[in-house]
């Protein structure tokens, strides 16, 4: 698969680290407590296909009765009443030996509804709980985050540092004017400690694990790198309707309606053959007169289906065979329109950024030629230094906010195309 680094000066570091945004998504999915249920739900569905799959072999039960019975027969010459006991034992076995396919094709639809369902929960759908999607994006969201608040005390650090390097070239109102802004940013640290408390609880809850320390981490530029995607809008195309979970959910969905309707078609329409054979034994004891008896039967049995409502059950199953062609149909127009739309979104991106990088350099020029003409004891206007100061200060924070938007849309193509887990070699899926 072919992939394009839209930022190819700033993801060149190949360190290794602690907890890669990856890593945290594969540990968020392996060990969040909250797909237990979904997991077991599609065990559960396991369990029935097993049951589905053995239906065909010989089935055998066992009666054990014991009854009391009374009767009178009264006639003009006399009159006899009786009590009657008995107990009785039966072996009953029968197999299917032809029902029209019947149950290979509830074979085949259950299948295809436990694949479904393992789509389904491996999808982003908001509809349904705790999906593997789900999980993965709230991982991404804590994980991101967590490294936003970082980035930010950074720079924090950075303004104070530099309007330290200020003072020295100013005296009077000017100088006054730097400290208020150095007083103004410990009022953002505040802000800013309590936002980094704040995600590293949401990083533990999601990822469930502790933040490791900031070197540890995947930098923004990294995680955006790893976030593999396709070149193009037309190849992500091809890719999605093969492993977009939506449209395979939709694909499994309508083979499973389709075995249905062949194997209710087999029940409701064609004859079906039983083999069956029996063994019983029974004593009876009726006005102190005993008797036992022992019976063996074996038997075939043709059964043809006969039932007025047949025919509404008919229409019901082809009904429920197009509308699933119908969602199979909207799946895919969805994941179409949402790729032709997304990759657009992210060439726009891309082009703002680069001209956001770019005023940011110049603005890193023009600092540097102030702190230059400061240490050198050169005359600087406080406002030309304190204006340009800002520049940086914007064009930083509207960089980092593009390359996280960058990110965001990267992370949803994979989500749509259907190659978000490819690389974090679960086997769940």
């Amino acid at each position: 698969m072919k992939s394009f680094y839209f930022l190819a000066p700033l993801l060149l570091s190949t360190s290794l680290h602690a907890l890669t945004l990856q890593e945290a998504i594969k540990t968020s999915i392996d060990q969040s407590s909250k797909t237990a249920g979904n997991q077991l739900r599609v065990q559960a569905m396991e369990d029935r296909l097993k049951a589905q799959k053995v239906n065909w072999l010989p089935t055998a039960s066992i009666s054990i009765g014991s009854n009391i019975s009374s009767s009178r027969f009264d006639s003009e010459r006399f009159s006899q009443s009786s009590i009657g006991r008995s107990q009785s034992a039966a072996l009953i076995s029968s197999v299917t030996l032809y029902d029209g396919g019947a149950n290979k094709f509830s074979t085949l639809a259950a299948e295809a509804d436990l694949k479904a369902m393992k789509a389904r929960f491996s999808s982003s759908n908001a509809l349904i709980p705790y999906t593997r999607g789900s999980i993965a994006s709230d991982t991404v969201d804590a994980y991101v985050g967590l490294l936003q608040v970082i980035e930010q005390k950074n720079y924090l650090n950075f303004l104070s540092a530099t309007l330290k390097k200020y003072a020295p070239g100013f005296t009077g109102d000017d100088l006054v004017l730097i400290e208020q802004r150095i007083n103004d940013l410990k009022t953002s640290n505040i802000r800013t400690d309590f936002n980094h408390s704040r995600a590293l609880e949401d990083f533990d809850y999601f990822t469930t694990v502790p933040a490791p320390p900031p070197s540890q981490l995947d930098t923004i530029d990294q995680a955006i790198n790893s976030l593999i995607i396709p070149a193009s809008g037309e190849e992500a195309i091809n890719i999605a309707l093969e492993k977009n979970q939506n449209i395979k959910t939709a694909q499994y969905e309508l083979e499973s309606s389709e075995y249905s309707y062949q194997g209710g078609h087999a029940r409701r329409t064609l004859p079906n053959v039983i083999l069956q054979a029996s063994i019983s034994k029974a004593i009876s004891d009726s006005n102190n007169t005993s008797g036992r008896s022992n019976n063996s039967n074996v038997g075939v049995y043709l059964n043809y289906p006969l039932d007025a409502k047949n025919s509404h059950f008919e229409a019901a199953a082809l009904k429920n065979v197009e509308a699933s062609k119908r969602e199979l149909e909207v799946a895919v127009e969805e994941a179409k329109h949402s790729i032709k739309s997304i990759y657009p979104s992210l060439q726009n991106q891309l082009n703002l950024y680069r001209s956001q990088a770019a005023n940011l350099k110049s603005a890193t020029d023009s600092l540097n030629v102030i702190l230059e003409k400061i240490r050198r004891g050169d005359f600087v206007d406080i406002n030309v230094a304190l204006n340009i100061l800002s520049s940086h200060q914007m064009y930083t924070q509207q960089c980092l906010d593009l390359k996280i938007s960058i990110l965001y849309t990267r992370f949803k193509i994979q989500r749509t195309v259907g190659t978000l887990f490819d690389n974090l070699n679960d086997r769940s899926r």
